[in-house]
């Protein structure tokens, strides 16, 4: 027995079903007599359930990308606002922002005086012409002596860089007032300090 095949696959719930309908109603006016026959239909009404599934499955993947879209242009989704949200629906992280101080005879100067939280790394350069270093510290800072800042006290530092010697150091900084200086005896009490602001 041969069977006419159709030019197109159907797309649709409703085209399924009403293939599988006329696959019903031929085995109907056949009869079910023969083996072969029920067998042939068997794997029929397999296939249609298969293409169901299909489409049903193509479908809500369809609905997904759509709601996704709808998500994002509503700026409910990443790349919209320019960051990613956290399950809090907070920002997430921005980059690690730098900061390039110059240290002189006695100044501490930084490029920026102000950066966001987070990962911090400050580069520092010797312009002057006696060593220095650079020490982070939150406000208000721990002093041991008039002048003379406690050096444990401090989160982070680069020490004892000689005249054009530079570093740097990586930290991790909470919203906040902070105080950049130099702590090599005297330098603090000459003026080698500035603050530092670190915003939420």
């Amino acid at each position: 027995m041969t069977t006419a095949t159709k030019e197109q696959k159907p797309h649709t719930t409703e085209e399924l079903e009403a293939e599988l309908e006329e696959v019903r109603r031929e085995l109907e006016a056949k009869g079910n007599g023969n083996g072969a026959i029920q067998l042939a239909a068997f794997f029929a009404v397999l296939i249609a359930i298969a293409a169901l599934l299909a489409v049903a499955f193509k479908l809500g993947d369809s609905q997904n990308a759509t709601s996704a879209m709808h998500n994002q242009m509503n700026g409910n989704g990443a790349g919209m606002m320019g960051y990613s949200a956290g399950a809090s629906g907070q920002p997430a992280a921005g980059p690690e922002q730098q900061v390039n101080a110059q240290l002189g005879d006695y100044t501490v100067r930084p490029d920026v005086t102000s950066v966001p939280a987070g990962k911090v790394t400050f580069n520092a350069t010797n312009v002057g012409q006696v060593p220095h270093e650079l020490m982070v510290e939150r406000m208000p800072i721990k002093m041991d002596a008039p002048g003379q800042p406690t050096e444990d006290a401090a989160l982070g530092m680069i020490e004892d860089m000689g005249p054009g010697e530079s570093g740097s150091m990586t930290l991790n900084l909470k919203p906040g007032n902070y105080m950049l200086f130099c702590n090599v005896p005297g330098h603090y009490a000459m003026g080698q300090h500035t603050t530092f602001t670190v915003t939420g």
